[in-house]
């Protein structure tokens, strides 16, 4: 069994919070709802714990009751691990299997702004 607990930033101090995934292909379609524990640190941090979840993008919404609070996005694997809900560009990449950057690693890119090719490499610090 996987346990996948989804971290989600949202305003503190709500009353009775819980996360819900919905299925990104339709937005409408629920695939989990959890209860939701701030975070003793940060108490805007919310997090679920749910139990083999496919894996794949869902969207993450966060309430207070029944009221919607915060909307964010997450690429989950079927894993025991945490999971960090953000903005849908900060998931895409990865989920569309796009690597992440490599240090040491050449990479090569035609600015789009003046048309020519340029290399970069990224190193370790």
């Amino acid at each position: 069994m996987a346990t996948q607990t989804v971290v989600i930033t949202g305003p503190g101090g709500i009353a009775s919070p819980s996360v819900k995934l919905f299925a990104e292909t339709d937005g409408a379609t629920v695939v989990a709802t959890q209860a939701a524990a701030p975070g003793a640190a940060d108490p805007s941090l919310f997090s679920a714990a749910f139990t083999d979840i496919p894996a794949g993008r869902y969207r993450v919404v966060l309430f207070s009751g029944s009221t919607p609070v915060a909307t964010a996005f997450v690429v989950l694997s079927l894993a025991t691990a945490t999971f960090e809900a953000g903005s849908k560009s900060e998931v895409n990449g990865y989920a569309s299997g796009e690597a992440p950057i490599k240090p040491d690693t050449e990479y090569r890119w035609t600015a789009s702004d003046d048309g020519e090719t340029h290399d970069v490499t990224i190193a370790t610090i």
